[in-house]
């Protein structure tokens, strides 16, 4: 879903290339963190967890 999400918004904007680094996944290593999803993507930028 999240890569159909992704397609769909490029085409709008008529972007052909998508980034890899774009769109963050923590699920394999933190689960399903449900409505936590954006303060904790916001926590591991910030601490740099997650690169740029």
């Amino acid at each position: 879903m999240d890569e159909a999400i992704l397609k769909n918004l490029y085409a709008l904007y008529e972007r052909a290339a998508i980034p890899a680094y774009v769109m963050p996944m923590t699920i394999s290593w933190l689960g399903n963190s449900s409505v936590a999803t954006l303060p904790t993507l916001y926590d591991l930028f910030s601490k740099g967890h997650l690169a740029d």
